[in-house]
């Protein structure tokens, strides 16, 4: 059983998408929505769908990344949660996801990802491949310079004993670097993980908004260093289970 965990404000149609591609489809899957506050009809929607593996928490105003990942990750059923956003689509089956994880010991995994547009989801030539010469991105990478592994899960799928024990997201990020920092915490902190390049996310390319991402960045940069000489910074709540 997995928990897919995603935040939303005023992003209806790409919530009708993602709950086609996953809990409409699967019924090992639930889905944990956080919204912000939408206007666009998105919580009526939410809240007269009649998917038993629907949670949808009604926040009601805007809020930062983390903390929205965070009330999903604290509202999960499962034990795998699967890092996601409501712009992202699986191109593979959710079962190839499930059939990955069976009998693994690893604490987390990374999922391929590629920006594009619906069109191309029935593009032969746009789905091949899996390498970064094929415009994918699986941020399983080391640096030149120095060896330094970099290890970015933009989608895919933690244990919650990573919550428990090193935490969840750094609420001290407003929105970017945020699931690099937790990504990188688990791997300097000797979790281990696996790289998926054949699971494929779909991930619709608009623009964003990059608000403060120097203010993000210089604190990822910290945390960076602090993760090397397994040291925790400020900032970071740990999953307590409800009993």
């Amino acid at each position: 059983m997995i928990s897919i965990i995603s935040g939303s404000f005023n992003r209806l149609e790409n919530i009708k998408r993602l709950i086609s591609n996953t809990v409409d489809r699967n019924e090992f899957i639930e889905l944990v929505i956080v919204d912000g506050g939408s206007s666009d009809g998105t919580i009526d929607y939410l809240e007269s769908n009649k998917n038993k593996n629907i949670k949808f928490i009604n926040y009601g105003k805007r809020s930062t990344y983390p903390h929205f990942m965070n009330l999903g990750i604290e509202n999960s059923t499962y034990e795998y949660v699967c890092q996601w956003n409501d712009d992202a689509l699986l191109i593979n089956d959710w079962t190839d996801v499930r059939e990955v994880l069976v009998g693994q010991k690893y604490d987390f995994h990374l999922f391929n990802w590629k920006l594009g547009n619906l069109d191309d989801l029935s593009n032969i030539s746009w789905l091949s491949g899996n390498s970064k010469n094929n415009s994918w991105n699986l941020e399983d990478k080391t640096t030149p310079t120095n060896d330094e592994k970099i290890l970015t899960l933009n989608y895919g799928i933690y244990t919650k004993k990573v919550f428990r024990e090193i935490g969840m997201y750094n609420t001290r990020f407003n929105f970017w670097h945020a699931d690099g920092d937790l990504s990188n915490r688990a791997y300097y902190f000797g979790f281990k993980y696996k790289s998926h390049r054949d699971i494929k996310v779909f991930v619709y390319d608009t623009e964003k908004s990059k608000t403060y991402t120097k203010k993000d960045w210089k604190i990822y940069q910290k945390n960076l260093k602090k993760y090397k000489k397994q040291k925790l910074p400020k900032g970071i709540k740990y999953l307590i289970d409800k009993t």
